[in-house]
């Protein structure tokens, strides 16, 4: 009877018997099926069975409709979504480029202000070593200039008194002599500084 109700159907619609072997193969494909073998079982005429169909297509249609325009507002939905966020990633892209920006512009500053840091230590160190000479020489002079001038006082003599060669001679030996000791006391108290300084 099934298969005389298939046969039925291909003949009314003028399609090929294998598609309505796989619209048996369907779910709704065999409901329809069994409404048609319910119809023809109780004798109804065709034109009833016809309607029948005509209102399920219509309702499948308008199913799809419903389907289509909520398809629609979903993809809608979607591409509105997908915009935001494209908008919220170049939002987030722009800041942190401008966060690199002002961080590579940081680590210039940095990297420029130790620069200029450590010019300036380099010519403090130069500024204190020549100080550090100057006052050297200052002290090695005083030490020179107070060592002759014991010297004289010892002697009881002054540059006056000093009027032959041989007395001139006597003062240049001081000096000299005066120089001698001023240097190796200057050299003593390098020394001690230098310890000084390793220590700390």
């Amino acid at each position: 009877m099934k298969i005389f109700v298939l046969l039925l159907i291909a003949l009314a619609i003028r399609d090929k018997f294998d598609q309505f072997k796989t619209f048996d193969e369907d779910e709704f494909g065999r409901q329809l099926i069994d409404t048609l073998y319910m119809q023809m079982s109780t004798g109804e005429p065709i034109a009833h069975f016809i309607e029948i169909i005509r209102s399920y297509e219509t309702s499948i249609e308008n199913e799809q409709k419903e389907d289509d325009k909520a398809n629609n507002e979903y993809q809608n939905q979607c591409t509105e979504d997908i915009k935001i966020l494209q908008q919220e990633v170049l939002i987030q892209r722009e800041d942190q480029s401008c966060k690199q920006g002002q961080a590579d512009a940081k680590n210039a500053w940095k990297v420029e202000t130790e620069k200029k840091l450590a010019d300036l230590v380099k010519k403090r160190e130069t500024e204190k070593a020549e100080f550090d000479k100057k006052v050297e020489e200052h002290d090695y002079a005083t030490f020179v200039i107070e060592i002759v001038r014991r010297m004289f006082s010892d002697k009881g003599q002054s540059f006056l008194q000093l009027n032959n060669e041989s007395k001139w001679q006597q003062v240049r030996d001081y000096f000299i002599n005066a120089s001698k000791q001023a240097r190796y006391i200057v050299y003593q108290k390098n020394q001690r500084n230098l310890k000084s300084r390793r220590v700390i």
